[in-house]
């Protein structure tokens, strides 16, 4: 199977205990039905809880950026808040 991208790192110090991860990938993967698909996800899981957006089979890959890039621009904004909340 081919792999376009795959980044995979933790999210928290190494003496943590809890697991928070960040997965990108973009690839091929075997489907449940059997055979191959192209795969297009985020994944951030902290503990046993897990988010993961995908470009569903809807999505054209703008709309998929489209999804990261409010995403990114909604996170960024929540962090200059806690940033100026203190």
């Amino acid at each position: 199977m081919k792999t376009f991208y795959s980044k995979r790192i933790w999210l928290n110090k190494k003496n943590c205990v809890s697991t928070g991860s960040f997965v990108a990938f973009h690839g091929e993967l075997a489907l449940s039905k059997g055979g191959k698909g192209e795969s297009k996800f985020i994944e951030i899981g902290d503990c046993d809880v897990k988010v993961r957006l995908h470009q569903t089979l809807n999505d054209k890959p703008t709309d998929f950026i489209a999804k990261l890039n409010l995403l990114t621009k909604e996170i960024n904004k929540f962090v200059d808040y806690l940033i100026q909340a203190g």
